[in-house]
Protein backbone atom coordinates (compact mmCIF):
# COMPACT_ATOMS: atom_id res chain seq x y z
CA UNK A 1 0.00 0.00 0.00
CA UNK A 2 2.75 2.08 0.47
CA UNK A 3 3.94 2.54 -3.22
CA UNK A 4 0.43 2.94 -4.27
CA UNK A 5 -0.05 6.24 -1.37
CA UNK A 6 3.80 7.29 -2.91
CA UNK A 7 1.99 7.32 -6.33
CA UNK A 8 -0.48 9.31 -5.65
CA UNK A 9 1.92 11.72 -3.91
CA UNK A 10 0.94 10.95 -0.11
CA UNK A 11 3.76 11.61 2.48
CA UNK A 12 4.56 9.48 5.18
CA UNK A 13 3.85 11.43 8.31
CA UNK A 14 4.00 9.13 11.15
CA UNK A 15 4.57 5.25 11.44
CA UNK A 16 1.42 3.83 9.64
CA UNK A 17 -0.12 7.40 8.33
CA UNK A 18 0.12 9.30 5.07
CA UNK A 19 -0.49 12.63 4.48
CA UNK A 20 -2.19 14.67 1.27
CA UNK A 21 -3.99 18.15 1.85
CA UNK A 22 -6.73 17.28 2.61
CA UNK A 23 -6.84 13.68 2.67
CA UNK A 24 -5.32 11.42 5.74
CA UNK A 25 -4.24 8.01 5.70
CA UNK A 26 -4.02 5.36 8.58
CA UNK A 27 -3.01 1.29 8.22
CA UNK A 28 -3.34 -0.51 11.17
CA UNK A 29 -3.19 -4.14 11.32
CA UNK A 30 -5.27 -5.40 8.16
CA UNK A 31 -7.30 -2.20 8.04
CA UNK A 32 -7.26 1.09 6.47
CA UNK A 33 -8.81 4.14 6.99
CA UNK A 34 -9.14 7.57 4.62
CA UNK A 35 -10.42 10.54 6.18
CA UNK A 36 -10.69 13.88 4.38
CA UNK A 37 -10.26 17.53 6.60
CA UNK A 38 -12.88 20.21 6.08
CA UNK A 39 -12.36 23.76 6.06
CA UNK A 40 -12.83 23.94 9.83
CA UNK A 41 -10.36 21.42 9.45
CA UNK A 42 -12.61 18.73 11.37
CA UNK A 43 -12.20 15.07 9.99
CA UNK A 44 -14.53 13.60 7.59
CA UNK A 45 -14.18 9.63 7.47
CA UNK A 46 -14.22 8.54 3.81
CA UNK A 47 -13.52 5.16 4.33
CA UNK A 48 -12.87 2.86 7.31
CA UNK A 49 -12.05 -1.11 6.16
CA UNK A 50 -10.11 -3.70 5.17
CA UNK A 51 -6.54 -2.65 3.43
CA UNK A 52 -6.54 -3.93 -0.38
CA UNK A 53 -4.57 -7.23 -1.20
CA UNK A 54 -3.93 -6.12 -4.59
CA UNK A 55 -2.19 -3.02 -6.71
CA UNK A 56 -5.19 -2.92 -8.50
CA UNK A 57 -7.68 -2.73 -5.55
CA UNK A 58 -5.50 -0.20 -4.07
CA UNK A 59 -5.74 2.42 -6.91
CA UNK A 60 -9.91 1.83 -7.51
CA UNK A 61 -10.23 2.67 -3.38
CA UNK A 62 -7.47 5.63 -3.71
CA UNK A 63 -9.43 7.48 -6.70
CA UNK A 64 -12.54 6.39 -5.93
CA UNK A 65 -12.55 8.20 -2.22
CA UNK A 66 -10.26 10.65 -2.94
CA UNK A 67 -10.83 11.54 -6.88
CA UNK A 68 -6.59 11.95 -6.85
CA UNK A 69 -5.20 10.24 -9.95
CA UNK A 70 -2.04 8.57 -9.83
CA UNK A 71 0.85 11.18 -10.67
CA UNK A 72 3.00 9.04 -13.34
CA UNK A 73 -1.34 9.04 -15.38
CA UNK A 74 -0.98 12.44 -14.88
CA UNK A 75 2.47 13.24 -16.13
CA UNK A 76 1.89 10.94 -19.42
CA UNK A 77 -1.43 12.63 -19.56
CA UNK A 78 0.25 16.62 -19.55
CA UNK A 79 3.60 15.35 -22.14
CA UNK A 80 0.88 13.99 -24.45
CA UNK A 81 -1.22 16.86 -24.38
CA UNK A 82 -0.03 18.79 -27.42
CA UNK A 83 -0.43 16.15 -29.56
CA UNK A 84 -3.47 15.18 -28.58
CA UNK A 85 -5.39 18.82 -29.23
CA UNK A 86 -3.04 18.71 -32.31
CA UNK A 87 -5.37 15.41 -33.73
CA UNK A 88 -8.60 16.38 -32.17
CA UNK A 89 -8.31 20.06 -33.85
CA UNK A 90 -6.57 18.47 -37.35
CA UNK A 91 -9.75 15.68 -37.37
CA UNK A 92 -12.73 18.30 -36.20
CA UNK A 93 -11.16 20.93 -39.14
CA UNK A 94 -11.46 17.81 -41.77
CA UNK A 95 -14.99 16.65 -40.25
CA UNK A 96 -16.27 20.22 -41.09
CA UNK A 97 -14.93 20.30 -44.66
CA UNK A 98 -16.55 16.16 -45.35
CA UNK A 99 -20.00 18.09 -43.48
CA UNK A 100 -19.58 20.93 -45.73
CA UNK A 101 -19.27 18.95 -49.05
CA UNK A 102 -21.93 16.69 -47.49
CA UNK A 103 -24.73 19.33 -47.08
CA UNK A 104 -23.91 22.38 -49.41
CA UNK A 105 -24.18 20.35 -52.68
CA UNK A 106 -20.19 21.76 -53.92
CA UNK A 107 -17.70 20.80 -55.96
CA UNK A 108 -14.24 20.09 -55.04
CA UNK A 109 -12.88 22.48 -57.58
CA UNK A 110 -15.26 25.68 -56.42
CA UNK A 111 -14.28 24.88 -52.44
CA UNK A 112 -10.48 25.47 -53.21
CA UNK A 113 -11.37 28.36 -55.03
CA UNK A 114 -13.13 29.69 -52.26
CA UNK A 115 -10.21 28.74 -49.86
CA UNK A 116 -7.66 29.76 -52.56
CA UNK A 117 -5.81 26.46 -52.80
CA UNK A 118 -4.78 23.19 -54.59
CA UNK A 119 -6.67 20.20 -54.74
CA UNK A 120 -4.15 18.29 -53.40
CA UNK A 121 -3.79 20.67 -49.95
CA UNK A 122 -7.37 19.64 -50.01
CA UNK A 123 -6.71 16.15 -49.84
CA UNK A 124 -4.42 16.65 -47.42
CA UNK A 125 -6.89 18.83 -45.08
CA UNK A 126 -9.38 16.15 -45.26
CA UNK A 127 -6.85 13.34 -43.72
CA UNK A 128 -7.21 14.65 -40.47
CA UNK A 129 -3.81 15.08 -39.78
CA UNK A 130 -2.83 18.27 -41.55
CA UNK A 131 -1.05 21.27 -39.74
CA UNK A 132 -2.80 23.68 -40.07
CA UNK A 133 -1.93 27.42 -40.45
CA UNK A 134 -3.49 30.41 -38.67
CA UNK A 135 -5.00 31.18 -42.09
CA UNK A 136 -5.63 28.29 -43.25
CA UNK A 137 -7.92 27.89 -40.41
CA UNK A 138 -9.49 31.79 -40.77
CA UNK A 139 -10.60 30.82 -44.38
CA UNK A 140 -12.02 27.37 -43.21
CA UNK A 141 -13.91 28.74 -40.35
CA UNK A 142 -15.44 31.44 -43.12
CA UNK A 143 -16.41 29.00 -45.47
CA UNK A 144 -17.82 26.67 -43.05
CA UNK A 145 -19.66 29.45 -40.92
CA UNK A 146 -18.52 28.03 -38.17
CA UNK A 147 -16.09 29.08 -35.33
CA UNK A 148 -13.17 26.71 -34.45
CA UNK A 149 -11.68 27.59 -31.07
CA UNK A 150 -8.47 25.75 -29.94
CA UNK A 151 -8.69 24.22 -26.42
Amino acid sequence: MEKTLDKFGFKKDGLYSWFNYPFHVVMYFDGLTISKETDKGDPIILYDGITPRNEKDEIELLEHHTKLKNKKVVFLLDSTKSSRIFANTSLYISSLLINYFKYNNTSEDEVCEKLNIEKETLKKYLTGTYDFKLSELTNISVLVGKAISIK
